[in-house]
């Protein structure tokens, strides 16, 4: 009987001690953990008072990222834009994909875009630009934009054009000018409509190369006949793409000869002279029959 008294003592006491350990045990890493969150939180605060702290809570930020952009063969003056955020803004690059960095690294601003200008040139297909800006504690953000470069199938656009001019008859230094715009301008000709039904028009100029928004000018012939002369203007690009103008020309009848003012004038005083000489010989004879 004593002994099994002692050996429930023994188990009592060891079953006590094991339980104390326990609760120390989950004390002890409690307190741990208890204490480490309470550092980070710490030193999150410290953070946001102090951003040089060493310790950034986001990536930096691409505010508005810019979409696709399209262009047409022969495009000149293309670009993107990017703008990010940060607290500690370092640097940034620009990458064309297959090709490798094509700007930076430089340094930029939190708040204030970048822009890239696209070298002209490309030519038909994709072209994918990747952008990567860094911050003081290697953080990033990238973003990537493609260009597509497509076929050009926009037509010249006339921009300056008569459509219809009269003149008098005996005219002369008369001319016709046009203006067009165009991406890849190539040749122009000028035209005189036939009057004859079925018969081709004639070309009077052309075909010469005109440049975009600069005028050609046609040099109308001295001497036309009175009428109605039709010239049309065709502008075609590099992809044959093409425009048409009209021009009306009129030549205005030659006018019927009309005595002036002055002619009669002197009719009057030549009839008036030649009465006064017959009357001053009348009044002669008269006195010398007397």
């Amino acid at each position: 009987m004593k002994n099994n008294t002692k050996k429930s003592t023994i188990i009592g006491i060891s079953s006590i001690l094991l339980l104390l350990c326990i609760i120390q045990f989950f004390y002890v890493e409690n307190a741990q953990k208890f204490t480490l969150n309470e550092n980070n939180m710490n030193h999150l605060m410290d953070t946001e008072s102090n951003p040089s702290s060493g310790f950034v809570l986001v990536d930096p930020i691409i505010a508005d990222p810019p979409s696709n952009v399209y262009a047409e063969i022969g495009y000149s003056e293309q670009s993107i834009s990017w703008t990010a955020t940060d607290s500690n803004p370092d640097w940034y690059t620009v990458e064309l994909q297959g090709s490798g960095i094509v700007a930076g690294p430089t340094s930029w601003a939190s708040g204030t875009a970048i822009t890239y200008d696209i070298p002209d040139g490309f030519a038909l297909g994709d072209y994918i630009y990747i952008v990567n800006f860094t911050n003081d504690d290697g953080d990033f953000i990238t973003d990537s934009v493609t260009f597509f470069v497509n076929e050009d199938d926009t037509h010249p656009d006339i921009t300056s054009y008569h459509t219809y001019k009269k003149v008098s008859y005996g005219y002369s230094g008369q001319s016709l000018s046009w203006t067009a715009t165009d991406a890849n301008p190539d040749t122009y000709i000028v035209e005189l409509e036939n009057q004859i039904w079925g018969l081709d028009d004639q070309i009077v100029a052309g075909p010469l190369e005109w440049e975009s928004g600069i005028a050609i000018t046609y040099d109308i012939p001295d001497g036309l006949d009175p009428g109605d002369y039709s010239y049309k203007v065709i502008f075609t690009d590099e992809y044959d793409n093409s425009a048409l103008c009209y021009t009306l020309f009129t030549v205005l009848e030659r006018p019927e000869p009309t005595i002036g003012a002055s002619f009669e004038m002197i009719l009057i005083m030549s009839l008036g002279a030649v009465a006064a000489i017959i009357i001053a010989k009348k009044k002669k004879i008269h006195s010398d029959l007397e």
